[in-house]
């Protein structure tokens, strides 16, 4: 016990920056009377291009015998998606009132915040902890959860869709190939050992032009953080029904913050450390398995004018509970025999 919380307070700082960051984001938002079009421009800017170019440059410096121990975040993506659909049902059965909730609660327990969250976590917290660099490091982690997005982002906009607004309508071409998943790929072609030379060459320009778009990247994480503080001011709550909402929050918060965090500890047990999985990838597991649901569930809805309130409601909610929970569920993780080389 006193080795986990010999990890409180680092832990606590990763906390407080991610929180100061969203916060930026909400109040900005809320209170700084901003043109609409300039929140607009930055979350376009950040999606069209900051990001893309975070991910192309994590992925692309990435050594490629690496993607030969990176499979499984294909199969854990296809794997913790389906697990939470499957044992979302049994959640929904006694609480949801009628099948569109049911769908929205499968929905929500699928499908998870994949990127956002876990690359800030990623990013920050060799910052406040540096002995987790030794463990994790951020190149290899990030270029992980890249691979889980880019596994997740065709089914959260074929079948996430479908859950939330009930329609089955075929995905235009830009979502399933959205600028962070061309990005991805992008970067997962210039692995190629020939690629690979154009751009590490330091006699080329490529090579220059290559170290300008890294330093350009840096800058996604914070602008991460910020966006998901507006977007989370954005989310418009009737007051009214929340009461009636909560009935629909309450299984979602179990499924994400109880139930899969639960399959993964004991995945870790039974599956993880008897396999010899890396700290590395253990840690990429534990951030998917408990980060809060996809904001993208939120827009579709909004696209679609169908079940807006209730899954504004569910993500507010959700986001808050999760900033609660994050702490202790970092320090278990933390704790956990093998992950900091302890036995």
């Amino acid at each position: 016990m006193h080795g986990m919380f010999k990890y409180y307070v680092p832990v606590f700082y990763t906390l407080l920056q991610i929180i100061t960051l969203i916060s930026i984001g909400w109040i900005l938002k809320r209170y700084g009377k901003w043109p609409e079009n300039f929140f607009t421009t930055l979350s376009t800017f950040l999606i069209r291009l900051a990001l893309p170019i975070y991910l192309f440059i994590i992925v692309s410096k990435t050594d490629y015998t690496e993607l030969g121990k990176s499979w499984m975040f294909f199969a854990a993506a296809i794997g913790m998606i389906f697990t939470g659909l499957g044992l979302s049902r049994l959640a929904a059965m006694p609480l949801a009132s009628d099948r569109s909730d049911k769908r929205l609660i499968s929905a929500f327990s699928g499908f998870n915040n994949a990127g956002y969250i876990p690359l800030s976590i990623v990013e920050i917290m060799p910052l406040t902890m540096p002995v987790l660099y030794a463990y994790f490091g951020t190149r290899i982690p990030s270029f992980y959860i890249s691979l889980y997005v880019l596994c997740q982002s065709p089914l959260l906009w074929t079948l996430g869709n479908y859950l939330v607004t009930g329609r089955g309508r075929r995905p235009k071409l830009q979502e399933m190939l959205s600028p962070p998943v061309v990005g991805i790929v992008l970067g997962l072609l210039f692995l190629l050992p020939g690629m690979r030379t154009i751009l590490l060459d330091e006699r080329l320009p490529v090579y220059h032009v290559y170290i300008a778009l890294s330093r350009f990247g840096n800058i996604a994480i914070p602008l991460i953080l910020v966006c998901l503080g507006t977007m989370i001011a954005d989310l418009k709550v009737d007051r009214g029904t929340w009461k009636g909402f909560m009935k629909l929050a309450l299984p979602v918060m179990g499924m994400r913050f109880l139930v899969m965090p639960g399959v993964f500890f004991l995945s870790y047990f039974l599956i993880f450390r008897p396999a010899g999985f890396s700290p590395a990838q253990c840690f990429v597991i534990f951030l998917e398995s408990g980060s809060p649901p996809a904001t993208n569930l939120s827009l579709m809805a909004s696209r679609a004018g169908i079940n807006e309130n209730k899954v504004a409601f569910v993500i507010l909610v959700t986001y808050i509970f999760y900033l609660l929970v994050l702490p202790v569920y970092l320090l278990l993780f933390l704790s956990l025999p093998g992950i900091l080389g302890g036995s």
